[in-house]
């Protein structure tokens, strides 16, 4: 890879909408988007912070929440308040660890941190087309149940009418085949304006104690 006079030594961060994503310039490669992105977006953000949701993006979240419902309490795993109260919650724990230099307590709260903002993502930004998407499965279900109840309905009626046409036809010619009555209940019907198989409407009929 060209050396490039924007790369330096260290990794820098940008903006990714809510909170900062730590980006290696060193390894992406020239002129590619994500490249440029990263020149066009990269700030001054020690590494520990870039990793994580912005705490002043969380406040600025979790006080829309609260004025949006002054006085209630945000339901566990429901409200997007509850998740962003916990988020600033293990942010702010989080940062005390790194600055008391608590490894393993700072591998704890990244890692709750991680999952809440996970969870947070997912339900709000993925869950409504989610829910929008099954009900949408669920109305063209429905609405597919009921168009094959329909033509089941109208087979039967077919069915049911070719079969009386035909025990007609037998009861003044009963030498015609199943064939042979089929395709005279298909002219027939042609001169209504109404189109039909000969051959579909001879399976669909049957000679009592004989075959066609």
């Amino acid at each position: 890879m060209k050396d490039d006079p924007d790369q330096g030594d260290e990794p820098k961060s940008f903006d990714a909408g809510h909170g900062m994503i730590e980006v290696d310039a060193r390894v992406l490669p020239v002129g590619g988007s994500a490249y440029r992105e990263y020149v066009a977006r990269s700030q001054a953000e020690d590494r520990w912070k870039s990793l994580f949701p912005d705490i002043d993006w969380l406040q600025d979240q979790l006080n829309a929440e609260i004025a949006a419902a002054p006085g209630q309490l945000f339901r566990p795993f429901q409200d997007s308040g509850w998740f962003i109260e916990r988020m600033l919650a293990f942010r702010s724990l989080l940062e005390s660890a790194i600055e008391m230099d608590a490894a393993a307590d700072a591998v704890m709260y990244a890692a709750e941190l991680s999952t809440l903002s996970t969870e947070y993502s997912i339900k709000f930004r993925c869950e409504a087309a989610c829910d929008t998407g099954v009900r949408q499965r669920k109305t063209l279900d429905e609405h597919r149940d009921r168009a094959i109840s329909a033509k089941q309905m109208s087979a039967e009626a077919n069915r049911t009418e070719w079969q009386a046409e035909a025990n007609l036809i037998w009861s003044v010619n009963p030498e015609h085949s199943r064939s042979r009555v089929g395709q005279l209940i298909a002219e027939k019907l042609s001169k209504k304006g109404i189109v039909a198989n000969g051959d579909t409407i001879r399976r669909a009929i049957k000679k009592v104690g004989k075959t066609g």
